[in-house]
């Protein structure tokens, strides 16, 4: 189930996007914005802000 292999990188590049995940989530609700109104606002696809949200990495 868990790979014997993470490394300290690997940890920390979790740890990173977790927080910018959570910043994402806390600024769109400060704008009281859907995902689909943020994604609007930014000019990206509402899927791509919930991968944003969830904190996973690859486009």
């Amino acid at each position: 189930m868990f790979d014997d292999n993470i490394s300290i990188a690997d940890i920390n590049a979790s740890r990173y996007l977790g927080k910018i995940s959570a910043s994402i989530v806390k600024r769109r609700m400060e704008l009281k914005m859907s995902q689909k109104e943020f994604a609007g606002y930014l000019g990206v696809s509402q899927g791509m802000v919930s991968r944003w949200e969830g904190g996973v990495s690859h486009s």
